[in-house]
């Protein structure tokens, strides 16, 4: 990436990458996605706060699905294939008034990106995303904070719905603590996490230096509420299925990169849901 490619601050970067994921692991159903994609991608500076990203590529998708798959996911290759070819468009405005990246203590952070699968690719979609993130200094000390993000997506031309490899997820570090990573919304008939073409997450946080380390420059701590979940389509929203968990969270920016540990207590949790209390990431920034 070349974040100087003009005098006037447009950067241009290249993504080229291989990666096999094995849905499973991820607390999702049993399947195996290689993606393969190369993408050009330039950012433009509006202003001192704005700035405009947009990019375009071609994705190579091959899907391999394991005795214990869901039906559905059959039911779909059988449909559509195991092997497509997307041509990819990426856009996205950000505005960020943060005083700093890292453990921001006043400002605000928005963000709109659209990602569209282009007529003539095999699956067409789009999916449209909101991040709005904010944070103001109650004293010295403790910043109260605040988050949003919406998602949704959906196909067109010869497809229904978005394809299932392309879902929304919810529950984890990153969205609702206290719930097992991926595990909350819709399921298949097996029993196990679909996501789907919605995501409503939030949540607000009061974040503290350490008050016993002299130089507490790299670490916080915080009492957070979360609330979220996903949903298959816009007319399933149902503010009464949001599941909402509070706790406590321990942020060190360590030599070896970021470490993140919370300690979460669902508030409305059902019977069929996959609780985690603990939770901790390394290397994922915050």
């Amino acid at each position: 990436n070349n974040p100087y490619y003009t005098p006037d601050g447009v950067s241009r970067g290249f993504r080229l990458s291989y990666r096999e994921t094995d849905a499973g692991e991820n607390n999702t159903a049993d399947y195996v996605v290689d993606r393969l994609l190369g993408l050009l991608n330039y950012g433009f500076p509006l202003n001192e706060f704005d700035t405009w990203r947009v990019g375009a590529g071609l994705e190579n998708l091959h899907i391999k699905t394991t005795e214990s798959s869901p039906q559905e996911i059959f039911d779909y290759l059988d449909e559509n294939g195991d092997d497509f070819w997307n041509i990819k468009l990426e856009s996205s405005w950000s505005r960020d008034s943060r005083n700093r990246v890292i453990f921001p203590t006043e400002g605000y952070l928005n963000r709109v990106g659209l990602e569209v699968a282009l007529p003539g690719s095999d699956t067409e979609y789009y999916k449209i995303d909101y991040l709005h993130r904010g944070y103001f200094p109650l004293n010295d000390t403790l910043t109260l904070t605040w988050r949003g993000v919406l998602g949704y997506g959906d196909g067109y031309g010869d497809q229904d719905a978005l394809p299932f490899f392309e879902n929304y997820f919810a529950g984890g570090l990153r969205t609702v603590r206290g719930f097992e990573t991926n595990t909350l919304g819709p399921r298949y008939s097996n029993g196990e996490a679909s996501g789907g073409g919605v995501r409503v997450v939030g949540g607000t946080e009061v974040i503290s230096e350490l008050p016993f380390l002299a130089d507490s420059d790299n670490f916080r701590i915080s009492a957070f509420f979360d609330i979220g979940n996903v949903f298959e389509t816009p007319s399933d929203f149902d503010a009464g299925d949001l599941r909402y968990s509070t706790g406590l969270s321990f942020m060190w920016i360590s030599p070896l990169g970021p470490l993140s540990l919370s300690y979460a207590l669902p508030i409305n949790d059902e019977d069929d849901d996959d609780v985690e209390n603990f939770q901790f990431s390394f290397g994922v920034p915050f």
